[in-house]
């Protein structure tokens, strides 16, 4: 009778163990501080040292946005320097918002976001307003409507009512753009029903 309740406490204790272990390993990692302006710029000098002949390259849209590709690729792979993967993801983001390709720019801040203690709807409308003024086809422009109306449910969820505005704002734009007007109207009646 006494080895039996031993085992049940050693199964009890090491199921506990087990649950309590499982828990720590759930939980998510906590995000580092964004680097000082100092550390940033010395990486962006070293970026731009070991990439040179890629931004020398780099003269078209495309040529662009595969350089933000590339970097967001060595952002993702730098692991021990902080800086220098902010950086990365920075320019990244800015590169690739700025040639229309919101959806590097939208990943970018994603792990930004996800490592960083950072604010990322501003930085999501910041992307979003730079690619709607960037493209230009109207296939690309309704693209660029379906990435933003997600962010706009999300900036909602999270009570960001302003910043939720500025991007249903540009899903318009962006709608317009792409020579859509049903689309138009359906985000007009969708601003007009959440107001």
């Amino acid at each position: 009778v006494e080895s039996r309740k031993r085992n049940r406490m050693r199964v009890f204790f090491t199921s506990l163990l087990l649950i309590s272990t499982g828990l720590a390993a759930a939980e998510p990692a906590s995000k580092s501080s964004v680097p000082d302006e100092e550390s940033q710029k010395a990486a962006a000098a070293r970026i731009a040292e070991v990439y040179k002949p890629d931004y020398a390259k780099a003269k078209s849209a495309m040529q662009k946005v595969e350089l933000a590709q590339k970097l967001l690729k060595e952002a993702q792979a730098t692991k021990d320097d902080l800086a220098s993967r902010y950086t990365l993801l920075r320019i990244a983001r800015d590169i690739a918002a700025q040639q229309g390709d919101l959806i590097t720019a939208i990943e970018a801040i994603d792990l930004l976001s996800s490592g960083y203690e950072v604010e990322p709807f501003s930085m999501k409308l910041e992307a979003a307003s730079a690619a709607v003024k960037a493209v230009k086809p109207p296939p690309a422009s309704k693209i660029c409507v379906e990435l933003i109306l997600p962010i706009v449910a999300d900036a909602i969820s999270e009570d960001r009512y302003d910043t939720a505005q500025k991007l249903a704002d540009l899903a318009v734009t962006s709608a317009r753009s792409a020579k859509e007007p049903a689309l138009v109207k359906d985000l007009l009646a969708r601003d007009r029903k959440s107001t």
